[in-house]
């Protein structure tokens, strides 16, 4: 197979999603468990930044969402603290784009969004004493 192109996929298998969701649900509950506090964050992506054909784009994109949803489900129904960094980079994708390597991979600024997220999620929900 090496050097053969990999088929893109019309649409994501459903089985992935359900497997998605019920491992973010056992993870959120095990840090109950030991006494943490669960914390979960969406994927940021830009459609505008390259680095992928565009057919991948689409359905990477797809994916994305589909996993921001469960993110955002689970969050509200494990009582977890949710990041949403997928909003935030997409307010306005034309400037965001510019702190993606590509699709989905950061440049130094974009972690730097992403780690002042977290940080004001955190401070807000007075998380450390």
């Amino acid at each position: 197979m090496d050097g053969e192109p990999v088929p893109i996929l019309s649409e994501l298998e459903p089985e992935t999603t359900a497997g998605f969701q019920g491992n973010i649900e056992r993870l959120c509950r095990l840090i109950r468990a030991d006494g943490g506090v669960p914390v979960l964050m969406t994927m940021p992506f830009s459609d505008e930044a390259g680095g992928f054909e565009e057919a991948w784009v689409e359905l990477l994109g797809q994916g994305a969402r589909e996993h921001n949803e469960i993110m955002r489900d689970v969050a509200s129904a494990e009582g977890a603290l949710l990041v949403d960094a997928a909003s935030t980079f997409s307010s306005d994708p034309k400037e965001h784009a510019a702190l993606f390597k590509d699709y989905v991979h950061l440049r130094p600024a974009g972690n730097r969004v992403k780690a002042l997220g977290i940080a004001d999620v955190l401070q807000r929900a007075k998380v450390w004493k």
